[in-house]
């Protein structure tokens, strides 16, 4: 078995060796590397997760190839839910089909890599598969359509976020807008419960809002903690700046709109990854400008700070 599949499988298990890595320094974990490597993956392993955040990364030996290039063995672990392989590089996907569990499944692929054993996975609920250069080949993306059309969420299928947000500027006032309108939310699906997640970001700002749900808005109301932002970061604490809106921009679609007020954070967040097609790493700041002057709207913007401030 690939050595970094190995760890990413312990990872996933919270194996009792795992236990004591999260408690030892980072740069001291790779003493532990060949206890790792002699430490056996529990059967009943349901996940599998391998990032640059993982637990066991800086166990690996320095200057190693980290990248996960083989998923040979991985057929041993029937129950396997959540394959979390950001940092691969794979080929042969012909493990997957004998995992009849799966339901998530994140890959980086070579441009030859057959996507096809990804149709033998009748549970899939949601697929993340990134091209090493960035793209994928029609032939690729074919398999993934073929998996949308069944229901799952395919993420590099996804338009770009700032093609879905007109007639506003900033993407988090279209989701106030969305959470004032109390639409119905689609399900979402998570790779890391404990990071904003660009891709459900972007399934709902492709969530379509007609001009007559405009005019049915008079009051709009954002803290940052409403139940919509469930949908993109399952466990925000609401204490940092992931969903301050920065601009008003277009605010004036709202035509009935008689009141705004906005809770702003004044912590900048930080978020993993990278693109549209997941976690990404970004950070947003509270509003810096004057809120915009719009006929008959009173504008209310507060600073809040640490889960301590107030009206």
């Amino acid at each position: 078995m690939d050595p970094h599949l190995h760890l990413a499988l312990l990872e996933g298990s919270y194996c009792p060796l795992w236990s004591e890595m999260v408690r030892m320094p980072a740069w001291e974990r790779h003493t532990r590397y060949h206890d790792l490597m002699a430490e056996p993956v529990p059967a009943k392993t349901e996940k599998a997760e391998w990032t640059d955040d993982a637990t066991l990364w800086p166990a690996a030996p320095d200057g190693a190839d980290r990248t996960i290039r083989d998923l040979t063995g991985l057929a041993a672990y029937p129950r396997i839910q959540r394959l979390y392989l950001a940092e691969s590089v794979l080929d042969d996907l012909g493990e997957l089909p004998a995992l009849p569990d799966l339901r998530l499944v994140w890959l980086r692929v070579t441009a030859t890599a057959d996507l096809r054993p990804l149709l033998s996975c009748d549970g899939l609920r949601r697929v993340n598969v990134e091209g090493v250069d960035g793209s994928l080949t029609a032939a690729q993306r074919g398999v993934l359509t073929a998996l949308a059309d069944r229901g799952a969420m395919a993420d590099q299928l996804l338009p770009d976020p700032a093609t879905l947000i007109a007639p506003f500027a900033d993407p988090m006032l279209k989701l106030a807008v969305l959470e004032a309108l109390r639409v119905e939310l689609p399900e979402m699906q998570f790779f890391d419960e404990y990071e904003f997640d660009d891709a459900n970001l972007a399934r709902l700002l492709a969530i379509e809002v007609s001009q007559e749900q405009f005019d049915s808005i008079e009051e709009l109301d954002w803290f940052g903690e409403a139940e919509i932002t469930f949908s993109v970061f399952s466990q925000y604490d609401g204490e940092s700046g992931e969903f301050d809106i920065r601009s008003l921009e277009g605010i004036e679609a709202l035509r009935n709109l008689r009141q705004v007020r906005i809770r702003a954070t004044r912590r900048a967040a930080r978020r993993s990854g990278s693109g549209t097609a997941g976690q990404g790493r970004h950070r947003r700041g509270p509003m810096t400008a004057p809120a915009p002057s719009v006929d008959g709207v009173s504008t209310l913007v507060t600073a809040h700070s640490g889960g301590q401030g107030r009206w």
